[in-house]
């Protein structure tokens, strides 16, 4: 009885090695046949449209990060995709062209670009605006340095935007003049009045006449 079993057993197992070697045989057979006539590549969408295809996702997705992504400019805080590209491994006709450059352009049209910069107010009043906070906290310091600025209400304002035009500053030099311009006006106000009583200014000057 084992024996009947263990050959029933054996010749099954040859029958089924058979069969598995046979289905590799027909998957590698149809599978070169189709890597004769297609060619694997990813297809790229955006925002529900195809933008087209890519040999590799891993390089494309490498290069967005490195030239979009990453991008660097004045002013520029963050870059984020309003829509980011989604991939789909596909089969097309060898003949089909990837295009690499036109999958970029699409995506950086996707770009959502964040600027930063810096306001300066005097008495709440914004005088001045430059790039970033330590030419800002570097113009403020440098007033204050002399003695009778030293209580002057100087005050850093960050500000972010989305849009470009927004973005108005000035060199650092320009900056500190227009400001220590500021300072000194508001100095000469502030010693010509010794003090307000019921709302009426006091000149220091006595009045003659």
């Amino acid at each position: 009885m084992n024996y009947i079993l263990r050959k029933k057993l054996k010749f099954y197992t040859k029958e089924s090695l058979r069969i598995v070697g046979m289905i590799v045989v027909a998957f590698g057979f149809i599978s070169g046949m189709l890597m004769l006539k297609y060619k694997p590549v990813y297809a790229v969408t955006i925002d529900n449209t195809q933008v087209g295809y890519v040999v590799s996702k891993d390089e494309i997705e490498k290069n967005i990060e490195e030239n979009i992504l990453s991008y660097n400019s004045k002013n520029v805080d963050t870059v984020e995709l309003k829509k980011a590209p989604t991939y789909e491994l596909k089969f097309v006709d060898r003949q089909e062209k990837t295009n690499e450059q036109d999958v970029l352009i699409a995506t950086q049209k996707q770009m959502e670009i964040t600027y930063k910069y810096y306001q300066i107010a005097l008495n709440n009043n914004v005088i001045e605006t430059v790039d970033a906070y330590e030419d800002a906290q570097n113009i403020i310091d440098e007033i204050k340095q002399d003695e009778k600025n030293k209580d002057v209400d100087l005050k850093i304002i960050e500000q972010t935007t989305k849009n470009a035009e927004e973005v108005k500053t000035n060199s650092v030099e320009v900056a500190k003049t227009t400001i220590s311009k500021a300072v000194n006006n508001e100095n000469k106000t502030q010693d010509s009045v010794i003090g307000e009583v019921q709302g009426i200014k006091i000149a220091v000057k006595p009045i003659s006449g």
